[in-house]
């Protein structure tokens, strides 16, 4: 539980420099001071601490005064030290500064740091700054109590203690605050107001999907012709991968082939010029006619030698010798011209298949044209037919193109028209929307009107009903008071002569019951003045009397109780001479102790005796007795004297009744006024009834209006709903026959142009060939002239050989010799050249003509393989263009995030529909749940005030006290309450405010605060009473403290259940009657003592007695 320990105050409102302490006591703390010492800046300073509230003038009028304490800066102290509800010592302080300008000569006020300082389980404080969390809000978790219950129950401040029975008004906003009834409300409503909007998006949401739902089929048709487009794509790339490589292997054998023709060739003429050259040796060697040489070489050649160096074969030798030289050089000449044949051979062969190769190339370029001229209806050859091909190519571009052009058109044209459609479905979404919340208003507006007019037809008819009681009520009230008059006159010389009977009586000593006889033989002498009030009414009316007034005056209670401590001590003082008249017998008879029961020794009996002194309690008893005699006696008169009092004070009543009856008069011509001022209000209602009668047939004829258009637009919504999907199916149209037409006219272009690209490319290449092509005519006159040039050379030859045949037949000898050795060479080149022959190895490879044909096959191969290529790569081509107009449209904004915002609003249409399921429930729980703690709470208030109030309050005209709270509305509108503090008299609840007297004001509204203390507040057991005894009399001062007195009883109980122990009650009053009567009642160790100084300084002073002369009146 929460507990305050202690308050420092410095620099605040009267208190100066030096620091006021104040010890809280538990459970009563008392402050007394005259009026203006600063008994309130205590609530002020405990409000400002525990809560931030400051009083009127805010903090300037808070800090002590710069100019009265004369200093230009003033350091204010407010601090708090007190147990929090977890049982933890805490330290707050909060600190403030005024300074005063020299400049300006004005006052500025600022908070310095606020501090909070806990005790931690090591037993160290640990401090926390404002700057790091809500001061207030810590402040209320440590206390355990929200704001409005510090403001209004525990430290509430003195010009608004009584506020539980001020205005309904302010009663309410005080109970709202308590109950914090409006922010839960709040949060109903925005509840509500969430899930109304979320409504409104989740119908946004679902106007959206069916668009996005057919964007994102579009996509996956898009993106499923993507897929299909992609595997035939691959799949013809694969196939044009795969005739590529044929191609390539065909080209690489053509190739082989071709090289392998001209190696053949070459061959083929080097082997013929061998045959010629053996031919041509063989020749010489027959025409040489010598025996071979029947020896060696190297001998042949020494003959040769020797013969040689004759003088005569000398000019032979000579002659030879050039003859040799011009045959060696005819050699070179004849392998030179023989080399050059061979390549103009090569040349020739090189040619003849080039010329076959622009055969096919021709063959193939006409194959082309033909079929060109077949599929396009072109007419003309080569040029003529590129050429239109060309053009109708280019017209195809341009066709595709416009067509591109139109389509676009027709697409944003249908697009615009679509969003048109769209912008009017949105405009008559938004005016249906519109014109339903105006349908709404206009029912909301007629059933107010309706309940209005209800309303007013009832109050009329309560008026009328109202005009005919006060009228019956006037009638009875001129009868009842005539007869009151009577009643009251004859009551009053009754009471005057029953005065003189108790004087008489009092005089004499008589008591209560002769002087209720008195009273019935008064009664018979004056029967006539007493026809409407019984003998037995007047003595239990003056028994009634004379007992308030027993109960009511402070001597007489005085008196009862010092007869009740007499009597008591009388008993105990008897009782105790019985015990020591035992014990004394006990003592002489046994001679032993009569509490040990040890054995007395010597004088010790006689020791004990003395020590009961019996003598001393008898003498003790008689001065009792006497005492209580002269006691009682004074209480005889006390009573006699309290009893004239009451009857004296009944005349003084009775006078005043009949002073009452003159007013009676003027209450019925108020009575009369009052009806005809209710008449005329009638009146006017009436003409009021009428007014909204009119309006609200105005009402219900714009609700009418408003219905038709609605319907207008309802059926105009079905129209534009129908113009939106056709217009969609329209798009969907297009966008089908434009794919379809699109597809159709890039197939007719693709054709022509791999067709021109195909003849391009043959032309190209025979073009290529027939720049390298050698001028076959001209290689072979220049072959011919050169095997001219070798029958010249050979010619030649074989005049050297005759030539150097002479040499021989001049020297036979030598020349035998000389032959001999020429035909040793001649066999030796005749076997080189057989040798060289088989080394071409002619016979092993395939034939030129063989060579040629297999080239002619593998060219037509490749060429038709290339045709094949080409019609792939156009269609290849087709689809890689379709591909990326499709992924085109997939990169557009409408496809392009199609699936996500599909699902992103179908996400949201789900959360918003279990958004705005979860807030209806939330809703009705929550308001549900207000209703339930309301009652609960009302409940347990009412439960404690039943409890406390009669066990605290003395009278018996008050059963209880009860918060009577009704709701505002019906329905689901019940979440706001109307507060009246009502009493239970006669087991009839009457609203209490203007009905009860000062002192049943005071008690009820401090119970209320302590039973609402005890309900929000448990944890902080602590309330502050300021000033509880304004504005009251003595008698009912001492009644506020009996009843304070009674309640500190009820709380410190320790059998109570229905309300919590350990109440902590501070009490500041400048009433000293009260601090005596709490101070003698409730015992406790100190109280505090406020005063002034000659300098206008507040001080507070602790005091341990009453009779200190310090204490202030």
């Amino acid at each position: 539980m929460t507990t305050l320990k202690s308050l420092r105050i410095q620099n605040v409102r009267s208190v100066g420099d030096e620091p006021q302490v104040i010890e809280f006591l538990k459970p009563l703390t008392i402050i007394q001071g005259p009026n203006g010492t600063g008994k309130t800046t205590t609530i002020e300073c405990l409000n400002y601490i525990t809560n931030g509230a400051l009083p009127s003038g805010k903090m300037q009028s808070f800090i002590h005064n710069n100019k009265l304490s004369k200093k230009k800066k003033i350091d204010a102290l407010v601090q708090l030290e007190f147990i929090n509800f977890h049982g933890v010592f805490c330290t707050a302080t909060k600190r403030m500064t005024a300074s005063l300008s020299p400049k300006t000569d004005k006052i500025t006020t600022k908070s310095d740091e606020f501090t909070l300082a806990v005790r931690g389980a090591n037993g160290k404080l640990q401090a926390m700054s404002a700057k790091v969390a809500d001061f207030n809000r810590e402040m209320q978790n440590h206390l355990g109590v929200s704001s409005a219950i510090l403001n209004h129950v525990i430290f509430c401040h003195q010009e608004e203690s009584n506020w539980p029975l001020s205005e309904p008004k302010e009663l309410k906003v005080r109970f709202d605050a308590i109950f914090e009834v409006t922010k839960y409300v709040k949060a109903v409503e925005g509840l509500k107001k969430s899930a109304k909007e979320w409504e409104n998006d989740l119908k946004v949401v679902l106007a959206e999907i069916p668009l996005l739902k057919s964007a994102n089929d579009s996509r996956v048709q898009q993106c499923m012709l993507r897929e299909d487009t992609k595997t035939t794509v691959a799949q013809l790339q694969k196939e044009v991968n795969d005739e590529l490589k044929e191609v390539k292997q065909l080209e690489d054998e053509l190739k082989a082939v071709r090289k392998e023709s001209f190696e053949v060739v070459t061959l083929e003429g080097a082997s013929a010029l061998i045959c010629k050259e053996i031919e041509a040796l063989k020749d010489s060697v027959l025409g040489l006619n010598v025996e071979p040489f029947k020896g060696t070489r190297e001998e042949l050649r020494e003959k040769i030698n020797q013969s040689l160096e004759s003088c005569e074969m000398m000019d032979i030798a000579s002659r030879r010798e050039s003859t040799k030289r011009e045959e060696v050089s005819l050699n070179e000449q004849l392998k030179e011209k023989t080399d050059g044949v061979n390549q103009l051979q090569s040349y020739l062969n090189k040619a003849e298949a080039n010329e076959m190769i622009v055969e096919n190339y021709k063959k193939e370029c006409n194959e082309l044209i033909a079929q060109g001229q077949h599929v396009f209806g072109i007419n003309g050859d080569g040029a003529v037919f590129i050429s239109s091909l060309e053009k109708m190519t280019k017209e195809l571009e341009a066709e595709l193109k416009n067509f591109d052009s139109l389509q676009s058109f027709d697409r944003r044209r249908i697009a615009e028209d679509l969003n048109e459609a769209k912008k009017a479905s949105h405009e008559n979404e938004l005016m249906n929307n519109i014109n339903s919340r105006e349908e709404k208003k206009l029912n909301l507006n007629v059933q107010k009107l309706e309940k209005k007019l209800k309303d007013v037809t009832e109050k009329s008819e309560a008026l009328t009903s109202d005009v005919r009681h006060l009228k019956v009520r006037l009638s009875k009230l001129s009868q009842r008071n005539r007869i009151d008059v009577a009643v009251v006159s004859n009551q009053l010389q009754g009471l005057e002569n029953e005065a003189k009977v108790i004087t008489e009586l009092s005089s004499n000593n008589v008591n209560i019951d002769d002087l209720v006889q008195g009273v019935e033989g008064l009664s018979i002498d004056h029967e006539h003045a007493f026809q409407k009030l019984s003998v037995r009414f007047l003595a239990n009316r003056l028994k009634k009397n004379v007992r308030e007034a027993a109960e009511n005056g402070d001597e007489l209670k005085n008196v009862e109780q010092e007869v009740l401590d007499l009597k008591t001590k009388l008993n105990e003082l008897e009782g105790a001479k019985i015990i020591f008249n035992k014990w004394t017998g006990f003592i002489d008879e046994n001679q032993n102790c009569p509490l040990c029961d040890k054995k007395c020794q010597g004088n010790e009996g006689h020791s004990i005796k003395e020590k009961l002194n019996i003598a001393n309690v008898e003498e003790e008893i008689l001065s009792i007795k006497e005492r209580l005699a002269e006691v009682q006696k004074t209480e005889m008169n006390l009573i006699f004297q309290q009893r004239v009092k009451y009857v004296k004070d009944e005349i003084s009543s009775t006078q005043e009744s009949i002073r009452k009856e003159n007013d009676i008069s003027r209450m019925e011509a108020d009575l009369t006024r009052q009806i005809e001022n209710l008449e005329r209000t009638v009146e006017q209602l009436k003409v009021d009834q009428s007014k909204l009668e009119l309006e609200l047939e105005e009402e219900k004829k714009k609700l009418q209006d408003v219905k038709t258009e609605l319907d207008q637009i309802r059926s105009k919504r079905e129209s534009v709903k129908s113009t939106l999907e056709q217009k969609h199916k329209a798009l969907e149209q297009l966008e089908t026959n434009s794919r379809s037409e699109r597809a159709k006219i890039t197939t007719q272009l693709n054709d022509r142009k791999n067709l021109l690209d195909n003849l391009t490319k043959v032309f190209r290449k025979l073009a290529e060939l027939e720049a390298s092509t050698l001028d076959k005519a001209e290689l072979e006159q220049k072959k011919l002239s050169l095997n001219e040039e070798i029958e010249r050379i050979r010619r030649a030859l074989n005049d050297c050989t005759l030539t150097l045949a002479n040499c021989d037949n001049q020297e036979s000898q030598h020349r035998v010799l000389e032959d001999q050795m020429r035909l040793f060479r001649t066999r030796d080149r005749i076997r080189a050249l057989m040798i060289e022959k088989e080394e071409l190895g002619l016979e092993k490879r395939t034939s030129a003509n063989e060579l040629n044909e297999k080239e002619k096959v593998l060219n037509k191969k490749a060429l038709a393989k290339r045709s094949r290529i080409d019609q792939k790569e156009g269609r290849l081509r087709e689809l890689q263009n379709k591909l990326k107009e499709i992924e085109v449209s997939l990169r557009s904004e409408s496809m392009k995030n199609a699936k996500s915002k599909l699902y992103q609003k179908v996400t949201e249409k789900m959360v918003y529909q279990a958004g705005i399921e979860d807030l209806k429930k939330y809703s009705k729980v929550l308001d549900d749940s207000i209703i339930a703690f309301h009652h609960q709470k009302m409940e347990q208030i009412n439960q404690i005030l039943g409890d406390l109030w009669p066990r605290v309050y003395q009278g018996s005209d008050i059963e209880t006290i009860r918060i009577k709270s009704q709701a505002i509305g019906s329905g689901e509108k019940k979440k706001s309450y109307d507060y009246s503090v009502v009493m239970v008299v006669d087991q009839q609840e009457l609203e209490m405010r203007d009905r009860c007297s000062a002192g049943q004001k005071v008690l009820a509204s401090i119970l209320i605060r302590i039973a609402l203390a005890d309900v929000f507040g448990g944890d902080c057991p602590i309330l502050a009473l300021d000033e509880p005894t304004t504005n009251l009399d003595a008698s009912k001062v001492e009644n506020i403290g009996t009843m304070l007195k009674d309640l500190l009883d009820v709380y410190n109980t320790p059998d109570n259940s229905t309300v919590r122990n350990d109440l902590q009650l501070l009490v500041i009053t400048h009433d000293r009657r009260l601090v005596d009567h709490l101070y003698l009642a409730c015992r406790p160790e100190f109280l505090y003592v406020l005063s002034k100084d000659e300098l206008g300084m507040s001080h507070i002073t602790k005091k341990t007695a009453l009779n200190d002369g310090t204490f202030a009146y």
